[in-house]
């Protein structure tokens, strides 16, 4: 192809020889119209390339963003299923450690209740026979000395099994139905001149609490036994705070124990003692576990209040944690005004009595 003059105007030819004829032929067209045709084709050419190419990026721009939707999807079920599978292994695991704790204390209570209720009975004929042999003329001074030391030391024994009998849930108990408040009160006032002056008292007592069926000398006995295991853990002095208050259990904070959601009573003894470990605060319920020297204590307060209050259709827990104090709670069920004592602790009184 070449550029000729033609007429004045630029023009393009092309020449072909024929190799048979040897004739040649020339075509020529204005350059103009050839660059007009040429851009007539090749711009919409141009154009839809640029529109396919974008068309094309736009696309591979879609599926890129739900790729990566997708995988954020994918990132963000499979952090959900990690948490969820924690959160279950972790209530599975609080659930079977629970349900170990129930069974030991279980076990431990009917080794417990069997050795201390064939002591009782000893013991019944030993302060039985002491009785009979101090009220005889025929002694002297000194013997009868003897046998009041001798009855002293098996009235204290008799209180140890009898608190071992109160924690393997044998003890003989004799329950009323008990308005607390006014019985809160009047524990409070002898507590007061108990625990001593470097210890604050204080109560909080919901007004109107609900009745319940207990052996109100019992549970005094327990609200002592909190007190004091509280005034011990501050040596040095400090607050102990009493609380009572009116509760519904629901299922889920009654599980593995074996009491039924219900309306329940809630009385609270907290201290600001130096606590304890979570291992220990697990044993603390336990006969003869003590976190005192040896020689303070038998180890039997808590274990007393455990079963007590287990008997009464209760139940106990503890919170503490080392430089924060230790709150003990006992809930025990609302009671009716027309209910009567259950069938399960009259069975209880009466095996406990044989």
């Amino acid at each position: 192809m070449e550029n000729i003059d033609l007429e004045g105007r630029s023009a393009r030819t092309v020449f072909v020889r024929s190799a048979e004829t040897g004739w040649s032929v020339v075509a020529g067209l204005p350059a103009t119209e050839i660059d007009d045709s040429a851009r007539r084709v090749t711009t919409p050419l141009i154009i839809g390339g640029g529109l396919a190419g974008l068309i094309g990026i736009g696309i591979a721009a879609y599926f890129a963003a739900r790729i990566q939707r997708a995988h954020t999807a994918e990132r963000k079920f499979s952090q959900f299923l990690e948490r969820l599978v924690d959160e279950r292994t972790a209530a599975l695991r609080d659930s079977v450690r629970r349900l170990y704790e129930a069974q030991k204390m279980e076990a431990i209570g009917k080794l417990t209740g069997g050795m201390a209720h064939d002591f009782n009975n000893y013991l019944n004929v030993i302060i039985g026979n002491l009785d009979l042999l101090k009220n005889r003329t025929d002694i002297d001074a000194e013997a009868a000395d003897l046998i009041d030391a001798a009855l002293g030391g098996a009235l204290r024994s008799a209180d140890l099994t009898r608190s071992l009998l109160a924690y393997s849930r044998r003890q003989p108990l004799n329950p009323t139905l008990t308005d607390l408040n006014k019985s809160l009160d009047a524990i409070v006032d002898l507590l007061e001149r108990m625990i001593g002056e470097d210890i604050m008292l204080t109560k909080a007592f919901a007004p109107n609490l609900w009745p319940v069926l207990v052996d109100a000398a019992l549970l005094d006995s327990c609200i002592v036994n909190l007190a004091n295991n509280a005034r011990d853990a501050m040596p040095r002095g400090g607050a102990i705070t009493i609380t009572a208050s009116n509760v519904y259990l629901d299922a889920p904070e009654v599980a593995n124990e074996e009491i039924p959601p219900g309306d329940y009573v809630s009385i609270e003894v907290t201290d600001n003692g130096a606590g304890m470990s979570a291992e220990t605060a697990a044993r603390v319920f336990e006969p003869f576990f003590s976190t005192k020297p040896t020689g303070h204590g038998t180890g039997l307060g808590l274990s007393m209040v455990h079963g007590t209050v287990h008997q009464s259709g209760g139940m106990t827990r503890i919170r503490s944690a080392i430089g924060y104090g230790t709150t003990v709670s006992i809930y025990l069920p609302r009671a009716k005004s027309n209910d009567a004592p259950p069938a399960a602790v009259a069975g209880k009184a009466a095996q406990a009595a044989t």
